[in-house]
């Protein structure tokens, strides 16, 4: 709770969201009056009545303005008020300013005396106290009840209190709690996650913990006590309600003039005995009566449950939606690109399936697995399976797709009759067995022999847990012994994926790739977009009116959503009876053989005939909603109308920076740019108050695209036709389709105008020869030609008197027809939309055709070709993929051979290129790619010069990782982006695991052989504990060297209570630990036989024969590491690509937790207790030491717990940033320079990037700049090619100011919560500044 360090810390981003203020309604502008309405009887009333007798005949109240209420008494007060229905004033009845009598019930507010009184709300000395308290899963918008809730009590009266309980129901039952000021919660406005208070479950509180409940809302005088909860404490909230209502009532039956005035709820609930608030709040008179304390709902579920006709959507639910569809989205483009693999994506709804359904329909994604409806018609998990194969197999058949989007809910499997009986009869074997395996390794074998015993019960179920992978084996009995089973902990999308994998191979489908996502509790923890902002506010200040009108045993709802963000006064504030969320159902006297929601075990307590439950909120399979959805769905099966999403949008952080240097501002762009996209055409207003479909309501039209070319218009057999003939026509058609129904933001961001230097779309550009006096040592033998480029150029405008020699464009260029090409070699990047712009843009000033090879290095060898156009260009510019061409890296030729672009230097491949670009009459190609591909221009330009092909190549770079020399490239396109889509999904994960505050969260950044990426997230987001692998590799660590530090640190946060952290690592972590370093040597030099190294890696039980040819230090290592590990290591061809990963990180964690063990049992040999007062002072007063602080009593295994996140490679189809696009562009209009300069060999580079976009300049410089390396393991040892020197990657420094900034920091950041919540980037800003941190640079 450190404020100073929270604003520290705080994003540019969180900066801006808290100066955001929320547009009130009426009613809460001035006085409240409430209405009062009898609601509907619903089933098992009896029971409940008899549960919660002195709550449950309640009204739903609705808070209304009271001036309306007052003119409308008149009529209410003649007809004498139906007993259905009252009105209550907002003022105690005790208070002396009771307005509305006969004599001032008209237009009162004119009087000056009581307009005086209406603004006055409580009077002097009557101030009112109020408690909150987190309960559950965090939601978006939480922090935001807290505040409108103490802007409500500041509002009525300055000295009105607000207190927090810190952890939720555990700082009630340890009085442990806060007073809420405005300093301290102003730095939680409008942002995510439960931080500000922490949470905890309230699965169940005993009749101790509501006495201790009582004493200190008692103590503190409470009027009411908030509980933000979710769906899961609902009915624990109810009793707790009860347990007040009857407190207060037993203690109205108490005579006050016998106890002197004392209050009488003394006399109920004792404190004489509590030992703990007797010293913490000593007696110091005679006990005053005290307000009654109500208890108070703010109901959330991200998972939209809350079961009533009066919640339309509940608080977190929007959030979740847009934070789910940004990460889906970048499988949508990522699919569009790569024309292959389907994404398992799973996604949160333990019990019902809202969050997927609404993802699906914003999405348009290909299939959702929907609950409640596989539930309902029976559906088996062999159903599911099949029909997943179905339309994999229709798709391939009738469109060659290899690709699509699952979106499955998380608790899918428990909806499934046959594995939810499964779970049943394994939960039970788990009972029987409880007693005789009570060691965890040994209760799963035990489970499982109790449950093979049971055939004649269970025969059934033993089948299908026999037909489930080893792997979910595993998963379903390790939570199968967790104290509380769950069908969210397991992984669905993993079982799915295997089991449909199983079933396509035995198919003739090829090529068919299966990749799973798990997006789970980490989008609960997001920025809340602006409709929770709102929604969570008004619930704070209608949760105050509730509790000071004394209404017990209530949640605040409200109503009329749609209106909440464009016309707030239409919203409607009520207040509803908690009881009206539970049921009751009948509960089995036989025994035990049942299954609450979660999936666990339950007994029959007591022997009780009946149970109450909270009926949570399902998707209804019979309204309009799901029926649209049911209508459209079979044409989502196989039209790919995907719908794009970025982050959440907020409205504009900074103000416009002028048109001065705007190339696309309305006066000018059409005038400098003939281009469709980069008209000024963006409505970004209704990006900022979008709303989810549950709330705005679905209709048809939706699907159709409001009009334009959607699915509704495309007939499967012309989709079909289309697809199987794969021209190039075609492919750019269905581009085009995609786009059906494009999203807001994609019709915002391709309206959006582009900035940059303008010299460089002039016509007068020149470019200036600079001599470099470039030299190198490497052996550049092997190339006769373009060793001798050494002069690189710089483009300026023509006007200026520049000393230098420059090169002007040949006269006779502007009227030739040319072609160029241009193809994509290597993963797209976010920008590459733009480079193809930029290229067309300037290629299109001087008569020049640009014709795109499309999908890679199919579309370059098969001369798969169409021509670019404005109108191809105009939908994509600004947004991520690479749609237009698409990507392949690698393409089986008919011989059957796998060609990949290290193939490409072959002489055949050469020859294919050579031909096809003579068919289509292009002079001139224009390469986009990364190091490889600089390599591959280098080699076949040499190649053309030397055979006299007149064949130009130029490559514009792309990095995923930003790996070239800084010196010539200073950031490569759409590495911004990518920071800050890694940045905004670490922060998340960040968040979660401070508000959960028991797991350590290891995050693995993808990298090549730089961990530059790894480098600019962890000065974006301050995790605790980044390890870079080329510091690791400088200071020669081993694994134990590294296990060490890493549980030093942890250890440390244990001292500190911090059971939580995140630790950054790069993928290519494994390649810069010393002693795997050695082993690999140690293999390549004794294992030379083929045999020996399969069995090595694949047997389990590593073969004597070839470990005895290894140092023991070798053989040792080779025993901890997985299959994959080795596969990484062991094969060459694996350790030298950077698509192949391995899972060390599971490695990583059992070294530590063998060291943790270690450290365990250290600390019981000491004599030391621990104390949280006594290490802080020892913290303080003492310099940190190598040495690990150990206490007997801290149990620091138990308090280790894990949660492995590999941050997905498909974001690099994410939207570009502005910085990114503006850089793009600049790249394809510098390419085109250079093509119209009749230039061979170079390499574009924008430089001087942390200036004004306006100052930007544009270099060309040759190939022969970008060699590196001339040692074997290169071109030669790839591609056959002997003696070639190559570009690689160039690895971080280890004296780079961005490392020195982290080791600077690296104490701080370790122990110290100092995390940075970036939040989505914001496209509607788009300023000539860079808007990148400087370190980028």
């Amino acid at each position: 709770m450190d404020i100073e360090n929270a604003k520290k810390h705080l994003s540019d981003l969180q900066k801006e969201r808290r100066k955001k203020k929320i547009s009130l309604p009426r009613v809460l502008k001035g006085k409240v009056v409430i209405r009062e309405e009898q609601q509907e009887q619903y089933p098992g009333e009896d029971a409940l009545e008899k549960q919660f007798p002195h709550i449950f005949k309640k009204p739903v109240i609705h808070l209304c303005a009271e001036n309306g209420v007052a003119n409308a008494l008149d009529n209410v007060l003649d007809n004498a008020l139906s007993s259905s229905v009252k009105t209550k004033k907002f003022f105690d009845e005790t208070d002396s300013t009771k307005l509305l009598d006969d004599t001032c019930r008209g237009n009162y507010t004119e009087n000056s005396t009581l307009q005086e009184l209406l603004h006055m709300s409580t009077q002097d000395g009557d101030t009112l106290n109020l408690g909150v308290l987190f309960t559950g899963l965090p939601a978006p918008g939480g922090h935001n009840i807290v505040c409108g809730m103490l802007d409500s009590l500041k509002k009525k009266n300055k000295k009105n209190t607000l207190f927090g309980f810190i952890n939720g129901f555990e700082g009630v039952k340890n009085y442990s709690f806060m007073e809420l000021k405005n300093e301290y919660i102003s730095m939680f406005r409008n942002s995510g996650g439960f931080d500000m208070l922490k949470s905890s479950s309230f699965d169940f509180l005993s009749e101790s913990g509501k006495k201790k409940c009582f004493k200190i809302c008692r103590q503190l005088n409470l009027a009411g006590l908030i509980i933000v909860g979710g769906v899961d404490s609902h009915r624990q909230i109810t009793l707790l309600a009860e347990y007040f209502e009857k407190v207060h009532f037993l203690a109205g039956r108490v005579d006050n003039a016998t106890h002197g005035g004392e209050d009488p709820t003394y006399q109920i609930v004792s404190d004489l005995s509590d030992e703990e608030i007797k010293a913490k709040y000593p007696r110091t008179g005679k006990k005053r009566n005290r307000k009654k304390t109500c208890i108070v709902c703010a109901p959330k579920s991200v998972h939209n449950e809350v079961d009533s006709n009066l919640v339309e959507c509940s608080l977190g639910f929007d959030t979740t939606i847009f934070t789910y569809c940004q990460y889906i989205s970048y499988l949508t483009s990522h699919v569009r690109t790569y024309q292959s693999g389907y994404h398992f994506v799973r996604v949160i709804g333990n019990s019902s399936s809202h969050v997927a359904l609404e993802c699906f329909l914003q999405t348009k994604a290909n299939i959702v697995l929907i609950s409640e409806e596989i539930k309902k018609k029976k559906k088996k998990l062999k159903d599911v399976i099949d029909f997943i194969v179905y339309v994999v197999e229709k798709r391939y058949d009738l469109f060659s797709k290899r690709y699509g989007i699952v979106i499955v809910p998380e608790g899918l499997l428990g909806k499934i009759g046959e594995f939810k009986k499964m779970v049943l009869d394994l939960l039970w074997a788990k009972k029987q067995t409880l007693n005789s395996a009570p060691k965890v390794e040994d209760g799963g074998r035990r489970i499982v022999a109790q449950f093979y015993s049971d055939n004649a019960e269970s025969a059934n179920s033993v089948e299908l847990f026999r037909s489930l992978p080893a792997f979910f084996q595993k998963n379903l009995l390790e939570e199968i012994q967790s104290e509380r089973f769950k069908y969210s902990r397991l992984k669905t999308e993993e079982l799915l994926l295997s089991l449909v994998k199983e079933k396509i191979e035995q198919t003739k489908m090829k090529h068919i790739h299966l990749v799973p996502h798990a997006y789970t509790n980490e989008v609960t923890c997001s920025l809340p977009s602006n409709f929770d902002c709102a929604y969570s506010y008004l619930l704070g200040m209608g949760c105050v009116e509730i509790a000071q009108n004394n209404y017990n045993g209530y949640f605040c709802a409200v109503r009329n959503l749609k209106h909440l963000l464009l016309n707030v006064d239409k919203v409607q504030l009520v207040g509803v009876p908690l009881c009206g969320l539970l049921r009751v159902k009948e509960v089995p006297q036989h025994g035990c053989n049942d299954i609450d929601s979660a999936g666990n075990l339950t007994e029959d307590v007591d022997h009780l005939e009946k149970a109450i439950f909270v009926k949570r909120a399902k998707v209804n399979l019979n309204v309009k909603y799901f029926l649209t959805y049911k209508k459209h769905r079979t044409e989502l099966l196989y039209a790919d109308t995907y719908r794009t999403h970025g982050g959440i949008q907020f409205e504009r952080s900074v103000a416009n920076d002028g048109d001065e240097h705007l190339v696309g501002s309305p006066s000018k762009l059409n005038r400098l740019l003939s281009s469709t996209f980069t008209t000024w055409d963006s409505n970004w207003g209704e990006l900022f108050n979008r709303v989810n479909f549950t709330v705005s309501g679905l209709s048809g039209g939706y699907f159709s695209g409001g009009g334009t070319h959607g699915i509704e218009s495309i007939s499967v057999e012309s989709i079909a036709q289309c697809g199987k003939a794969l021209t190039p026509g075609c492919f750019i058609q269905s581009g085009v389709t995609l786009e059906g129904s494009p999203s807001e933001i994609e019709r915002a961001l391709s309206r959006t105008p582009i900035k940059f230097n303008t010299n460089l779309i002039r016509h007068n550009s020149e470019i200036v020869y600079v001599d470099s006096h470039f030299e190198s040592k490497l052996n550049y033998t092997p190339f006769k030609h373009i060793q001798k480029m050494t002069h690189f150029y710089a483009v300026k405008m023509g006007q200026v008197n520049i000393k230098g020699r420059s090169r002007c464009i040949d006269s006779t260029f502007l009227s030739e027809k040319k072609n160029v090409g241009v193809v994509i070699l290597s993963h797209t990047v976010p920008g590459v939309n733009n480079i193809l712009a930029g290229l067309h843009e300037r290629l299109s000033m001087n008569n020049t055709t640009l014709i795109g090879f499309v999908r890679g290095i199919k579309g370059l060898l098969n001369n798969e070709t169409y021509v670019l156009k404005d109108s191809h260009l105009g939908n994509w510019t600004n947004l991520g993929g690479a749609p237009l061409l698409g990507v392949q890296l690698k393409w089986t030729d008919e011989d059957g051979g796998v060609v990949r672009v290290d193939d490409l230097f072959q002489e055949k491949r050469i020859n294919q290129i050579v031909e096809n670009c003579k068919k289509n009459k292009i002079s001139n190609l224009v390469f986009i790619g990364d190091e490889k591909v600089v390599t591959l221009m280098n080699i076949l330009n040499d190649h053309f010069m030397k055979s006299r092909n007149n064949l130009k190549i130029t490559t514009v770079p792309v990095s995923l990782y930003n790996s070239f020399y800084r010196n010539l490239v200073e950031c490569s396109v759409g590495y911004h982006s990518m920071i800050c889509t890694m940045s905004d999904i670490i922060g998340n994960l960040q968040s979660c695991a401070v508000n959960a505050g028991n797991y350590y969260c290891f995050v693995k950044v993808p990298t090549n052989v730089s961990s530059l990426s790894l480098l600019s997230v962890q000065l974006e987001t301050h995790c605790n504990v980044c390890l870079v692998g080329e510091c690791i590799k400088y200071q020669m660590l081993s694994l134990q060297d590294l296990v060490e530090q890493i549980c030093s640190i942890i250890v440390e946060r244990m001292n500190r209570r911090k059971f939580y952290g995140t630790i950054l690592f790069s993928s290519n972590l494994l390649l810069n630990i010393s002693d795997f370093s050695r082993m690999v040597a140690d293999v390549e030099g004794n294992i030379q036989e083929g045999d020996d190294l399969d069995g090595i890696i694949n047997e389990p039980d590593l073969p004597k024969g070839p470990l005895s040819k290894l140092t023991k230090e070798s053989a040792d290592l080779l025993r901890i590491c997985t299959r994959s590990v080795k596969e990484k290591l062991l094969r060459k061809e694996n350790r030298h690509d950077d698509e192949v990963d391995c899972n060390f990180e599971n490695v990583l964690i059992e070294q530590i937790k063998k060291h943790m063990n270690k450290l365990t049992e250290q600390a019981k040999q000491t004599n030391e207790p621990y104390s949280f007062d006594g290490h802080m002072k020892y913290v303080h007063t003492n310099v940190m030491g190598k040495s690990i602080k150990l206490y007997n009593d801290l149990n620091y295994i138990h308090h280790f717990n894990c949660v492995v996140k590999n941050i997905d490679r498909e974001i690099n189809c994410c939207i570009p940033t502005h910085f990114d696009n503006s850089l793009a562009f600049s790249h394809g209009l510098l390419a085109g320079i250079a093509i119209e300069n009749d230039l061979v060999n170079y390499v574009t580079s924008i430089r001087h990037l942390h200036l004004n976009k306006k100052n930007w300049s544009g270099s060309l410089y040759p190939g022969s700049y970008f060699v590196n390396r001339d040692d074997a393991g290169g071109v030669a040892g790839i591609a056959g090619i002997a003696g070639y020197p190559y570009t690689a990657p160039v690895p971080v420094s280890v004296k780079s100011s961005q490392m020195a900034t982290i080791k600077h920091n690296a104490e701080t950041w370790a122990y110290n919560d100092c995390y940075i919540f970036v939040g989505p980037y914001q496209h509607e800003v788009n300023a000539d500044s860079p808007g990148c941190p400087s370190h980028i640079f």
